[in-house]
């Protein structure tokens, strides 16, 4: 697959403006994309911008191949490209769109839950811990930027700022 560039072909389907071949194209990258080598070169040929694309697609295999594709990209390497507020938004309505349409809903509920959600979930922890660890327990009724220390300052307003912003 890789040798005869059947990668690219995807990707170079998606960039079409039939969206019959869009989709064909992301169907095949959310199905190759789980191998590992295959995400490393869907990555490196600039793939996750075009997938990210297909989210806004009227066709409803495109956006649910785009979901799945972006599950299996997400990595530490790719988060901070596919991690964008614009993306995490977009990804945040179709999984509030249950009653519309539930394997939207399903498929982003599991990329939030995964990918958004537990990063969260886990920054609140590591806030939560160096706070009671460092500084002992705080008084019931602190803000998160009262915080004395300056690390936790930033700590405490970033995850602050995330859940404002989602």
């Amino acid at each position: 697959m890789r040798q005869l560039n059947v990668l690219e072909l995807f990707l170079d389907c998606i960039t079409e403006p039939n969206e019959r071949l869009i989709e064909f194209g992301i169907g095949g990258i959310c199905n190759s994309c789980v191998d590992p080598a295959n995400a490393l070169v869907i990555v490196q040929c600039g793939g996750i911008p075009l997938i990210i694309q297909c989210l806004s697609s009227p066709v409803r295999n495109t956006v649910t191949y785009a979901l799945g594709a972006l599950y299996y990209l997400c990595n530490p390497a790719t988060k901070k490209e596919i991690l964008k507020p614009d993306v995490v938004r977009i990804i945040r309505e179709y999984a509030a769109a249950g009653a519309v349409n539930t394997s939207f809903s399903n498929m982003a509920n599991a990329f939030l839950e995964k990918h958004v959600d537990h990063d969260l979930e886990g920054a609140m922890q590591r806030c939560h811990n160096v706070m009671f660890t460092e500084i002992g327990i705080m008084k019931e009724g602190v803000k998160w930027k009262e915080a004395s220390r300056p690390e936790l300052k930033f700590c405490c307003a970033s995850i602050s700022d995330a859940y404002s912003s989602s």
